[in-house]
């Protein structure tokens, strides 16, 4: 890539959302997930390079939360799982890691 080409940012309020599983029942919950994308996503090139994104619906960490990822680089959709609680896990707990 060439270092003098900036590559143009995601219009975040116009990516499509796929939800997975339960949406949840919050009025504009998509506009609510598009602008914590739009406000804590910069630098992405496209939707697809996104692992992961944790969105906090309320003011507590262990409540409602939105898990939101990009699907590669054919996919321009963002994908979402509502939680109605968060459900931590101790690095020492992850499989992967061990």
């Amino acid at each position: 890539m060439n270092e003098d080409i900036i590559p143009e940012e995601i219009d975040w309020f116009q990516v499509e959302i796929i939800w997975h599983g339960d949406i949840p029942d919050l009025p504009n919950i998509n506009d609510i997930v598009r602008l914590d994308c739009s406000k804590n996503l910069d630098g992405l090139e496209k939707v697809g390079d996104l692992i992961f994104h944790t969105i906090f619906l309320l003011d507590s960490q262990d409540r409602e939360i939105v898990i939101a990822w990009g699907e590669g680089d054919e996919d321009s959709n963002l994908h979402c799982e509502y939680h109605p609680f968060a459900n931590w896990q101790s690095l020492e707990n992850i499989e992967l890691l061990k």
